[in-house]
């Protein structure tokens, strides 16, 4: 776990699954407590991670309405799963500390925003705090199903019977690795950041009138209408410009960390063009 600067790994096969062994060890360190999501945001399909929106939190909750001693565990993400807005770093900070004061297990859902999506490796990077795990996925196979959660030895040892038929199937073993180490020689992280950070102000200036948000290779396009969204987001992929449609008023935009600037600039003509005419 050099990459992540943690002890171990559970190898496992959607994001679903990694997100779902999360909850359980952090029920079997702290049983019969809640574990805490953010209220409308995406952790996967299963039982376990859709009840994390019972009595979720969002960024009007701090965590000194809350006794620690009715608290499993704290799951964060960097943004929500539709759309691109970082939550506030004091607000993320805040519960992480609160929680480890008290023992209570940190997890943080790095399906979207790990792997330098974000111009850092994981998005909790940007808040400056350690959880106890992150959860990867999508990017780390490059493709191929597999998803990890990686954390600190103690609590993973709680995870013995958190495997399934395809756990460390070795061809999707081989993928991932080789996506990191091509993440590491082509310096792709790095590379996020600075074509990042130009991106982000030519989405600025070239639509003034919408909410921008982002970092790295993910932003978000606000335009509080959904249907308006779909009509833009199908007229962008009848001229080859695939975007992400949230079902949501807002779009979001996640281009290859490898994509060329020339590309990069002609998609964004195609959207500010599809945007003009609609």
């Amino acid at each position: 776990c050099e990459v992540t600067g943690f002890d171990k790994a559970l190898l496992v096969v959607t994001g679903s699954e990694a997100n779902d062994a999360v909850i359980q060890m952090m029920q079997r360190k702290r049983p019969d407590r809640k574990v805490l999501g953010i209220r409308g945001a995406y952790y996967g399909s299963t039982v376990g991670v859709r009840a994390l929106q019972c009595g979720a939190i969002d960024e009007t909750t701090l965590p000194s309405g809350f006794n620690p001693d009715y608290i499993g565990g704290v799951f964060l993400q960097a943004f929500r799963g539709r759309d691109a807005d970082f939550f506030p770093h004091d607000w993320v900070r805040a519960w992480v500390l609160w929680a480890q004061a008290h023992d209570i297990p940190v997890g943080f859902d790095e399906m979207q925003s790990g792997m330098g999506r974000t111009g850092k490796w994981f998005g909790f990077q940007h808040f400056d705090i350690e959880p106890d795990f992150i959860c990867l996925g999508k990017a780390l196979g490059g493709g191929l199903p597999i998803s990890a959660v990686v954390g600190k030895k103690e609590l993973l040892e709680l995870s013995d019977d958190l495997w399934s038929t395809h756990t460390g199937n070795p061809v999707c073993c081989a993928a991932a690795l080789a996506s990191i180490e091509v993440l590491e020689e082509e310096k792709l992280v790095e590379r996020a950041a600075t074509v990042g950070k130009l991106f982000g102000e030519m989405l600025v200036s070239t639509f003034p009138q919408y909410k921008v948000m982002g970092k790295g290779m993910i932003w978000g396009l606000d335009f509080k209408d959904k249907n308006y969204v779909s009509i833009v987001v199908e007229k962008c992929a009848k001229r080859g410009l695939l975007l992400v449609s949230t079902h949501s008023g807002i779009i979001k935009i996640g281009p290859p960390l490898t994509i060329p600037q020339g590309v990069l600039f002609e998609g964004l003509t195609i959207l500010r063009d599809v945007i003009n005419e609609t």
